[in-house]
C-alpha cells in the first residue's frame, strides 16, 4: 500500500511466484487531487472465513458531501490458496 500520487488504484501484479497486489490509495480530505480522481480512502476489510482480502475505494461526493463506495477489488493471499 503506498500514497501521495493523489491517484487511487488496485493492480494485481503479473507472472510471479506467489500472488502480489499494489493499493495506491488516494487523498481523503485535500485540495490537491488529480483531475478525474477526487478525495478518496481505500478500506482494507479481511474476511476471516473467506481467506479474501476486499480493498474497496470510497470517492468524496461533493454534491451530498459523503464518501460513496465506487470500487471493491478482491486479493486472494497465497497462505489461502495452499490450504
Amino acid at each position: 500500500m503506498g500514497g501521495h500520487t493523489h491517484l487511487p488504484y488496485t493492480l494485481a501484479l503479473q507472472a510471479l511466484a506467489r500472488p502480489m497486489w499494489v493499493d495506491q490509495v488516494g487523498t481523503a480530505v485535500s485540495s490537491r487531487t488529480r483531475p478525474g480522481a477526487p478525495n478518496s480512502v481505500n478500506l482494507l476489510r479481511w474476511g476471516e472465513s473467506t481467506g479474501c482480502c476486499h480493498i474497496e475505494q470510497w470517492d468524496f461526493e461533493p454534491f451530498d458531501r459523503i464518501f460513496v463506495r465506487k470500487a471493491v477489488s478482491v486479493m486472494q493471499p497465497y497462505r489461502s490458496l495452499s490450504r
